[in-house]
């Protein structure tokens, strides 16, 4: 049963264009398609005006006693079912980089930290400032 509603909501498109006009200095606009087939879902993000995904990744999605895993290249991401919606929280090193990695994913609503630091330098790679997540809406 979750996974079934975990999949009816992780597949779409999803935007934060709401976000991105209320705030244009401090956020970029993102496009976001989670396309699913069969057992593995395509993720691509792209900025509003580019035509190729700035990431891209294929992901093997689990049904594990109602922990959904969406097994990438990277790291999986692990989605447990917590007051009314799918969340994950990971933290992990590789190759130099600390990854953190937030979601809270609803039926309307998915929202995202998504970060990298430089290990050596503490210099933040990319991903917002701060504790704030990109707010994308369902399209």
């Amino acid at each position: 049963m979750l996974f079934d509603i975990f999949n009816d909501w992780f597949e779409c498109c999803w935007n934060n264009e709401r976000q991105a006009y209320s705030n244009p200095r401090g956020q970029a606009c993102v496009h976001v398609i989670h396309e699913r087939r069969a057992d593995e879902y395509y993720c691509s993000y792209r900025y509003r005006k580019q035509r190729l995904p700035y990431r891209y990744f294929e992901a093997k999605v689990l049904n594990n006693d109602g922990n959904i895993i969406l097994k990438n290249p990277v790291h999986d991401i692990v989605f447990r079912f917590q007051s009314g919606g799918f969340t994950t929280n990971t933290t992990f090193k590789k190759n130099g980089i600390l990854y953190i990695n937030e979601a809270y994913l609803g039926p309307k609503h998915y929202h995202v930290k998504d970060q990298g630091f430089d290990l050596k330098s503490g210099k933040q790679l990319w991903g917002l400032e701060g504790d704030s997540f990109y707010e994308f809406d369902r399209t």
